[in-house]
C-alpha cells in the first residue's frame, strides 16, 4: 500500500443510534483537511485511470464503537445493478463504489468537506438517472470536522 494512502488521521465509524438521514446504514467520517486531501487524491487518481480500478486506504482507527479502519474506493462502469453510487460496510471496511454518474457528487462532497463543510451527507440520489438496485441498497456517508461531535 502506498504511504500516502495508509494510516490516515480519519475517524470513520458506523453510526449507531438514531437515523441521521435516509438510510439504515450511516457512516460518519471526521478528519482534518490534510487527511481529507489523501481521499481527494485517491478519487482524482481513479478519475484519471478510469473505471474498473480501485484504491484502498487505511485509517489510524477510532475509539468509537464499530470503527472502519480501511476504505475501499472502487470506480466502476455503470451497470443495471449499480448506476451511480453505493456505500456499504463489511466488518471494518467501508466500501464506496461509484460510477461516472457518482464521481462528481463524491468529488464535490470531499472538496466541500476539505473546505470546512460539515453535517452533510452523500448518498445515491437518482436525480439524473434512475437508481439501480444496488444504489437503492446503499448507505450514506456523513462528513464532520474535528470541531463537531456528531454523537
Amino acid at each position: 500500500m502506498r504511504p500516502e494512502f495508509s494510516d490516515l488521521a480519519i475517524q470513520c465509524w458506523r453510526h449507531d443510534g438514531r437515523r441521521l438521514g435516509h438510510s439504515k446504514l450511516c457512516i460518519c467520517m471526521q478528519a482534518e483537511r490534510s487527511a481529507i486531501a489523501s481521499l481527494i487524491n485517491a478519487v482524482d487518481e481513479l478519475a484519471t485511470v478510469g473505471p474498473e480500478n480501485q484504491r484502498k486506504l487505511t485509517t489510524l482507527g477510532s475509539a468509537r464503537p464499530q470503527p472502519c479502519t480501511s476504505i475501499r474506493l472502487f470506480y466502476r462502469n455503470a451497470t443495471p445493478e449499480s448506476s451511480e453510487l453505493y456505500v456499504g460496510c463489511d466488518g471494518d471496511c467501508l466500501t464506496v463504489e461509484f460510477t461516472e454518474h457518482g464521481l462528481k457528487p463524491l468529488a464535490d462532497a470531499l472538496q466541500t468537506w476539505a473546505e470546512g463543510g460539515e453535517d452533510f451527507c452523500i448518498y445515491p440520489r437518482g436525480e439524473r438517472i434512475k437508481p439501480a438496485a444496488r444504489d437503492s441498497e446503499s448507505g450514506e456517508i456523513w462528513f464532520w470536522t474535528p470541531q463537531t461531535d456528531p454523537t
